[in-house]
Parts: structure tokens; C-alpha cells; sequence
């Protein structure tokens, strides 16, 4: 079976490996599509993730149909389609989630099915949106309170297919770049600042009347990013760090103190991971998450390398892995 092979910094290779051995109470899944997650996969190439190791097979956000089931398993069928599983690893080839694989195996316990009415394309953005949906969560945003994305990356924009759910007054989307910022009205913002050329905390005052902002998401992963933000919360503001920051980062403390800033952190869809993911497949079933906008590009698994490429120029936002 293919499988895409990150052998090194930079170094991927498009390999023939074993087929996963199904166990008991396992489920074998063909994979379709996977989303490239721009933080975590980009991060594993570039050997700038605390994760990474040689050789692996990584991806994590995909989606397929079941091929068959082992025994035991009773809560899928051959033919169902499901969010994706990853190839096991072994001693001489690591995973990481190992996704970008035509084939995975995971306990029928973890399998997600995708509703009837959603296409595997779209179903591969639910990992990405589940994570979103459980950051809001966490945010605790309350109707008619104005919120802030700071970057409009994968993630911003996920972020902000969720939130309009929130019934924000006013959801600020702030970026460098003018195309994603159009991209992000198109997607829901209600105001967007170009922080090259506005300054976005005048700019902030201006949108809302001077009430400014009481949730804030940070989705770049940038020291800079981090400073803005402190700037730009209310007094009791609640920060969002979404961004990862490899390493350490310095915090202002004195500023947070004055502010009595809340940082609320969140990792991947959280406890409630699985719940998350099923609930905005449900919402995609029901006409009320429009995802199609989301997708930019679609890729080869042979062309992954390019596909970085792309998205580390800005040229592509959510980029989908096809697997044949």
C-alpha cells in the first residue's frame, strides 16, 4: 500500500508499505482525503515540531471507507464512510497519526461516521472545525460579545466557520495579507484590519464604538501575534492562545496583571474531542456550516512537498491531500 514517508527535514517520499494487520475490534479504513494541517504537518517537514521522528507516517485530519472490520466489530460495516485512521507504527517506521496512508486501522471505539449528505472532502475538514468548536467552548463567548481572530490562517478561518454560531456582536478578523483577509469576509467577519497598514487597536476602538474586545484567539503562533493581543483585550479579557509557540515565550507580566487577563489554552478538540467532531458533521448536514469556501487547494499525496510550499507562501489556506 502508498504511503507518504517524511524521512527527514524536508525529505518526504511517497512509499510501499504493508498492509496494517486488522485485529480484533479493530476497523480497517481506505483513505480518501487528507486536510493538511498547517501548523502540525508543516511544522513535522521543516523539523521544527517537539514531536517529530524519522521515518514516519504523519497526517492526522482524514477521511475514508471502511474496507473491512475485525472481529468482534459491530458499530461499522464494510462501506461506511468515516473520518480517517492512521497506519500503526512498527520499529522501523514511526506514525505520527499516519494518516497520509491509503490504509489505517483504529478500535471501532474511535471511529466516526460521516453522515449521509457530506462528502468525504468536506468530512476531512471536521478534525480542524471539531477543534475550533471546542476552542469557542472554552472561550465561553456569550451572545453580543465582540470577538477578535488574530490571523487568518487555517485555523482563523475555521475559527471563524464556528463562531458565527455565537452570535458575537462583531467577529474582527486581523491579518497582513489582503487576500485572506477577503477570504475571511467572504467566510463571516463582520470587519476586518490589515495590521500592515492600520493600526489595530485605533482600528479596533473605531469598529466597536470604543467597547473594544473581550475574547480574543490567537491563530498564528508568533511572539508579535501574542504581543497584539495583550494590547488589544479588555480589561478581563479572555485570550485564546490557539497559535503553538515551540519552546518558551516571555509574558508581560505586568500588563497581564493590570488587565487581569484570562489565558484559556486549548488543545486539539479537547476532552470532548469526538462529540465536537460529530457535532459539526451534524451541522454540515444540515446546510448549517458551509464549508466549501475552506478549501483552496487539492493536491496529489505525491505532491505534498509542493503543497507546503504553497501554503508557507500564502498561496493556499486549507489544502486537501488526495490519496488513489
Amino acid at each position: 500500500m502508498k504511503a507518504l514517508v517524511l524521512k527527514g527535514v524536508g525529505m518526504v517520499e511517497t512509499m510501499d508499505l504493508p498492509m496494517p494487520r486488522l485485529e480484533k475490534g479493530q476497523v480497517l479504513v481506505r483513505n480518501r482525503f487528507c486536510a493538511v494541517c498547517n501548523a502540525t504537518d508543516t511544522k513535522m517537514y521543516n523539523g521544527k515540531h517537539a514531536l517529530v521522528t524519522y521515518p514516519c507516517v504523519f497526517g492526522h485530519e482524514g477521511s475514508g471507507v471502511v474496507e473491512a472490520v475485525g472481529e468482534g466489530v459491530s458499530m461499522v460495516k464494510p462501506g461506511d464512510r468515516v473520518l480517517g485512521a492512521g497506519y500503526p507504527a512498527s520499529p522501523e517506521m514511526a506514525s505520527l497519526w499516519g494518516q497520509y496512508a491509503q490504509y489505517g486501522v483504529a478500535p471501532q471505539e474511535e471511529i466516526i461516521r460521516v453522515p449521509d449528505g457530506v462528502s468525504l472532502e468536506h468530512a476531512a475538514l471536521a478534525h480542524m472545525l471539531g477543534e475550533a468548536l471546542n476552542a469557542a467552548r472554552i472561550a465561553e463567548i456569550t451572545p453580543g460579545e465582540n470577538v477578535v481572530i488574530l490571523g487568518c490562517g487555517a485555523v482563523g478561518l475555521s475559527l471563524l466557520t464556528v463562531l458565527r454560531h455565537f452570535y458575537p456582536a462583531a467577529v474582527v478578523a486581523v491579518d497582513l495579507l489582503e487576500e485572506k483577509l477577503e477570504l475571511a469576509r467572504r467566510l463571516g467577519a463582520t470587519h476586518t484590519i490589515h495590521s500592515a497598514t492600520e493600526d489595530a487597536a485605533a482600528r479596533l476602538q473605531e469598529i466597536t464604538g470604543g467597547a473594544g474586545c473581550s475574547v480574543l484567539f490567537e491563530a498564528v503562533g508568533s511572539s508579535k501575534t501574542y504581543a497584539m493581543a495583550y494590547e488589544l483585550l479588555n480589561k478581563r479579557g479572555r485570550l485564546i492562545p490557539f497559535g503553538m509557540i515551540e519552546g518558551t515565550m516571555e509574558l508581560p507580566f505586568r500588563k497581564l496583571y493590570a488587565k487581569r487577563l484570562q489565558m484559556r489554552f486549548v488543545r486539539s478538540a479537547g476532552e470532548n474531542g469526538a462529540e465536537n467532531k460529530r457535532l459539526v458533521l451534524e451541522m454540515m448536514r444540515r446546510g448549517l456550516m458551509d464549508v466549501s469556501g475552506l478549501i483552496t487547494g487539492r493536491y496529489a499525496l505525491e505532491d505534498f512537498a509542493r503543497a507546503a510550499r504553497d501554503i508557507q507562501a500564502g498561496g493556499q489556506i486549507r489544502v486537501l491531500m488526495e490519496i488513489e
